[in-house]
């Protein structure tokens, strides 16, 4: 009976533990994903920047080639809300 008792008590624990470490596993992969979703948006971020500064390089070489001031970000109307990145 003693055995008995002291195999039920262990099965309890162990039946909590299994409990605890899925409901660990629920949170651990919601971080993860979350993280996912900031690498991502920091990808994002990082290309743009690197965009941004090959487009200001491109601008610079042809306002040298060109002798001429850019506008930049132009927006003419018949583009209906579209811009330009620079106009010489």
């Amino acid at each position: 009976m003693e055995e008995n008792t002291e195999l039920k008590s262990r099965i309890g624990e162990l039946e909590k533990n299994r409990t605890d470490t899925v409901a660990e596993n629920v949170e651990l992969r919601a971080r993860v994903v979350k993280l996912e979703q900031d690498i991502d948006e920091l990808k994002k971020e990082l290309e743009s920047k690197k965009n941004h500064k090959f487009q200001k390089k491109c601008i610079l070489i042809a306002q040298i080639l060109l002798n001429e001031e850019p506008v930049v970000e132009y927006r003419p109307s018949f583009m209906e809300g579209l811009k330009l990145d620079a106009f010489f």
